[in-house]
């Protein structure tokens, strides 16, 4: 719980909003980024794989030479769009409306060719439905992982929608979820392990 009570009062402001010592603990340096309409931002970085996953707000990336629209009204309704970046990729973010975005970066040496994920590209899981009475039933967008990433990717992206009423008292529960490879054990999927298989019944 380290991580969420340490930020759970940190107030935004326009442009880049970092935490500090996330790296530390996770491998994953992590930013809000809040933009104007009509902002415009360019990220790039030499060392770091990059993700940007638009939270809300509508706008254009320009990325390997096409441009591609955003419009995401909320994080209930609609699902994201992500922006995969390898090391010294660029990418331009355009905002036409008051954008806010999260931006995930990892040290990665790797090269590989990124990719823009808009949200037809994002399958949405229906986890939990008809379990235990539909109490951890939640949606889970994941964005990319060791399946649909290059392998010489190392980052994990997804979202996780909770209903109200089930394991969120009363509110939908939103969350972004992050996860940096392990070298020995990438990340590859979810699974029930064996201490666990008899809830299901």
């Amino acid at each position: 719980m380290g991580l969420i009570t340490q930020f759970r009062e940190k107030d935004f402001s326009q442009g880049l909003n970092h935490y500090d010592g996330v790296f530390e603990k996770s491998g994953v340096y992590f930013d809000i980024l809040l933009m104007a309409e009509n902002d415009k931002i360019e990220i790039c970085e030499s060392e770091n794989e990059i993700a940007i996953l638009i939270i809300n707000g509508a706008g254009y990336i320009e990325y390997n030479n096409s441009t591609f629209t955003f419009n995401r009204n909320n994080w209930i309704d609609d699902d994201p769009t992500v922006i995969h970046l390898a090391p010294n990729e660029q990418a331009i973010i355009n905002s036409t409306s008051a954008s806010k975005a999260a931006i995930i970066k990892t040290p990665n040496s790797n090269t590989f060719k990124g990719k823009i994920y808009s949200h037809d590209d994002i399958d949405t899981e229906h986890r939990g439905k008809d379990q235990l009475e539909d109490t951890c039933y939640r949606l889970v967008r994941l964005a990319f992982d060791r399946t649909i990433a290059p392998p010489e990717s190392k980052l994990v992206i997804g979202e996780v929608l909770n209903f109200p009423g089930k394991w969120s008292p009363g509110f939908h529960m939103y969350y972004l979820w992050a996860i940096r490879h392990p070298s020995e054990n990438p990340y590859d999927g979810f699974t029930y392990i064996k201490p666990f298989e008899k809830l299901l019944d």
